[in-house]
C-alpha cells in the first residue's frame, strides 16, 4: 500500500478505512499490554496498601479514665468478680470508724455493705472462682483473727479457721479450682507469719512455707492461673521485701 491509499476511498456510496500497516498494530499491542500491566500492578499495589492499613491497629481510639469510686476514707483489698461486673473492697466508711466489706457494681449504683464489724480490721477480700462467695480474714486484738466466707450479696458468715495475724496482714485468696484458700498464718504458735493452705472439703490447714530466722513475715500470697504455684512477698529482718514462689504441693521456695 502507498501513502495515497490512506484516507477516504470508494465510489461515494460507502467509505472504507484501509487497515494500518503491521508496525502500527504491533505498537498498539505493546502499548495496550503495557497499560494493562500498569493497571494490574496499580490494582495489586492499592490492594496491598489497603490490606496493610486494615491490618494495622487503629490510632483513632479514645481512651477515657472513669472513676469507679470517689469515697472519703481509705479503701483496701480491691477484687474484681470473675465476670468483672462487680468490685469487692474493704472500706473504713464515711466516718472512718469500721473496716467492712462492700460490693460495688461496675457502672454505677451505691456500694452494698456486706459485713458489719464491731471491732478489729478487714483489709483483704477475694472472690471464689464461681462468684458465689467472698473470702476474707479478720484481725482482732492480740494478733488473733479468723478466716471467713460470705455471699457477695450479704448473708451469714461462715468461720473457716483461726489465724494468727499481724495487724492487717490477713489477705486470703482462692485457688483457681475453688477447693482451697491460701493466706498468711503462723506455722508455729507465736511465730512469724508463713503461708498456709486451708482445704475446704477436709477443713484441714497446712503450712506451705514457714519463715526462716531472717524473715519477719511472709505476706500477700497469690496463686498462678494453673494453680501449681504460689507467689508471695517476704519481709526480712532488715525490712527488705522480696518476691518468692513455691510449688502449691510443697517444696523449696525460690527467690525471684
Amino acid at each position: 500500500a502507498t501513502s495515497s491509499d490512506y484516507g477516504r476511498a470508494g465510489n461515494g456510496t460507502e467509505d472504507r478505512i484501509n487497515p494500518p500497516p503491521a508496525r502500527f498494530l504491533n505498537r498498539n499491542i505493546l502499548i495496550g499490554g503495557a497499560l494493562l500491566t500498569i493497571a494490574a500492578g496499580s490494582f495489586l499495589l492499592l490492594s496491598r496498601m489497603w490490606h496493610f492499613r486494615e491490618s494495622q491497629p487503629s490510632q483513632t481510639h479514645t481512651v477515657r479514665t472513669l472513676p469507679l469510686m470517689t469515697f472519703p476514707g481509705e479503701i483496701e483489698g480491691l477484687a474484681f468478680s470473675p465476670d468483672a461486673s462487680q468490685l469487692a473492697f474493704t472500706w473504713n466508711g464515711p466516718d472512718f470508724a469500721r473496716w467492712d466489706i462492700y460490693v460495688q457494681r461496675i457502672g454505677g449504683g451505691r456500694p452494698i455493705r456486706i459485713t458489719h464489724t464491731q471491732t478489729g480490721m478487714i483489709t483483704g477480700v477475694d472472690w471464689s472462682p464461681d462468684g458465689r462467695f467472698l473470702v476474707f480474714g479478720w484481725c482482732g486484738d492480740e494478733n488473733r483473727g479468723a478466716l471467713y466466707t460470705i455471699p457477695p450479696l450479704g448473708g451469714p458468715e461462715r468461720r473457716l479457721t483461726d489465724v494468727a495475724c499481724d495487724w492487717g496482714m490477713t489477705k486470703a485468696v482462692w485457688t483457681p479450682d475453688g477447693q482451697s484458700i491460701v493466706f498468711s498464718d503462723a506455722c508455729t504458735p507465736g511465730g512469724s507469719l508463713g503461708i498456709a493452705v486451708f482445704t475446704l472439703a477436709s477443713g484441714q490447714k497446712r503450712c506451705l512455707v514457714a519463715p526462716d530466722s531472717n524473715t519477719v513475715d511472709l505476706e500477700n500470697p497469690t496463686v498462678s492461673p494453673d494453680g501449681n504455684t504460689v507467689a508471695f512477698r517476704s519481709v526480712s529482718t532488715s525490712r527488705v521485701e522480696d518476691i518468692f514462689t513455691v510449688p502449691f504441693g510443697g517444696g523449696n521456695a525460690r527467690r525471684l
